[in-house]
């Protein structure tokens, strides 16, 4: 799925469809499918609907091998969209959906066994957070099976810190329970009518990492967590040039980019290509995009050629994830 206008990263996708927003300097929708062909899954369909040409033209210079790529015309909800690409479903096997503008490296070897085993209609990928109330809250009974779904809660509804993923393993006979060509979401609208069906949902709960990059704090976290290989994402790093690691300092440096002698870079910094950086100052916690022009200091923020956003995230929660990842970072290097 990644047909998400992003509008909670804006103005950071003004121009930018959410799925290509770069995350170590790489679209984000990269690290999805890389994730599915390292498991050998390589047919994969794309579902569609802003900016559609930007994100089918990038894909396709990266990658080689067939896409199929579906453009919704009007919103369909992550329900339709996919009941919209029916015809072109195995009628017999499970199928997976995973969404292209968030970052993971779920086992699916896992969530499949777990899928089969549980002879579920849908298995739901699941992982506790701080703040539930931003997500689809899941309660389950005591085998891991759903028993009530709540979409973003209200703070006093809230009775779980269980929430969705958006990662699910699903029967194509859940299909039937969709409507064509109509606006369809898979938890506010699909299911409640699974769950009054009787039919079963079962949770998967991530051992693994998984973050939504769906505001300005998750994207700004997640590109930390890949810069310090944060539980498991060395997986997507092991080819990437321009990563460096020196004392406690963890740091990316894009192609062509120019940084001057004056410069002081401390540690989690992410700097673009082609960026031109100068002067006096000092840069840590931040995250430089492409084409960057940039003679002022740089704490706990994204800059851009056209924005300059401070990211609220205490300095000490990321410099604590820097020491206790740096060594196992290092490490895998």
């Amino acid at each position: 799925m990644a047909g998400g206008r992003g509008t909670r990263l804006m103005p950071l996708t003004k121009r930018i469809p959410k799925p290509l927003m770069p995350v170590l300097n790489r679209p984000v929708v990269f690290y999805s499918i890389e994730l599915l062909r390292s498991y050998g899954i390589n047919d994969i369909a794309v579902t569609l609907m802003h900016m559609p040409d930007m994100i089918i033209s990038t894909i396709n210079q990266s990658f080689s091998g067939r896409f199929d790529y579906f453009i919704e015309q009007n919103p369909l909800g992550t329900a339709g969209s996919v009941r919209a690409i029916k015809d072109w479903l195995d009628d017999e096997a499970p199928f997976i959906v995973i969404s292209g503008d968030s970052l993971t490296n779920i086992n699916i070897n896992g969530i499949y066994q777990s899928h089969i085993d549980s002879n579920a209609d849908i298995t739901m990928a699941v992982t506790e957070v701080q703040n539930p109330s931003l997500y689809g809250v899941v309660k389950t009974d005591k085998d891991g099976f759903v028993i009530n779904f709540l979409e973003k809660p209200k703070l006093q509804e809230i009775d779980s810190n269980l929430i969705n993923c958006g990662i699910y393993i699903i029967n194509p006979s859940v299909l039937k329970s969709i409507p064509k060509n109509t606006p369809f979401d898979f938890s506010r609208d699909l299911f409640p009518i699974i769950l009054k069906k009787h039919q079963k949902i079962f949770t998967y709960r991530l051992k693994d990492y998984w973050c939504d990059i769906g505001c300005i704090e998750e994207y700004f976290k997640a590109n930390m967590d890949m810069l310090l290989e944060t539980n498991g994402l060395n997986v997507f790093t092991q080819n990437i040039q321009g990563l460096y690691n020196t004392a406690i300092r963890r740091t990316f440096i894009g192609k062509r980019s120019f940084i001057g002698m004056k410069v002081d870079i401390g540690n989690n910094v992410i700097i673009g290509d082609n960026c031109y950086i100068d002067g006096n100052i000092s840069l840590s916690d931040c995250i430089i995009a492409d084409n960057t022009f940039l003679d002022v200091s740089c704490h706990n923020v994204i800059a851009t050629p056209e924005h300059y956003i401070p990211v609220h995230t205490a300095h000490h929660q990321i410099f604590q994830k820097s020491q206790e990842n740096i060594q196992t970072a290092a490490n895998n290097r």
